[in-house]
Formats: C-alpha cells, structure tokens, sequence
C-alpha cells in the first residue's frame, strides 16, 4: 500500500481489508506504516459477501494453528472449520 491505512479512511477494498486482518492478528503495529505490502487470496466464504469482505492474508497460514483456525473462522465466518 502506498500510503498509510488511515489514509483510507472507511475506503473498502482487498488491500485495505486486508491490512486490517494483518492488524488483527500480527498487531496494530505493523500497520501504521505507508508500504505495506498486502498478498491475499480471495476466498470462496463467506457465500455471497463482496469480494472485498473475502480476502484472506497469506500470512495466516504462517500463524500457530490455533491462531490461523482462529481467524478464518472469523473471517470466513464458519464456525465448523477444522
């Protein structure tokens, strides 16, 4: 990203969702920072939410698995997830 998130304000998109989610879980630290660099997938769930609202960092999979299953049930909102 090449600014700041809070220069996005409210602006949605997968680059902004995204630096978001990698706040969540890594910290709002790493965020604060203009050049952030966003990879993401776009995920299938939740069914019928905007694109926007469907990517997922990369990062996660990086994360403990507790952390990792955490969050992508959160963010995929499927409580089931294994």
């Amino acid at each position: 990203m090449s600014r700041q998130l809070d220069d996005y304000g409210d602006q949605k998109g997968t680059s902004q969702t995204t630096a978001r989610r990698l706040g969540e879980f890594l910290g709002a630290e790493i965020i604060k920072d203009k050049g952030l660099n966003c990879k993401f997938i776009i995920s299938q769930l939740p069914h019928g939410a905007p694109v926007t609202e469907r990517a997922v960092p990369t990062a996660i999979w990086k994360a403990e698995p507790a952390v990792m299953k955490h969050y992508l049930r959160r963010w995929l909102k499927d409580p089931g997830m294994e």
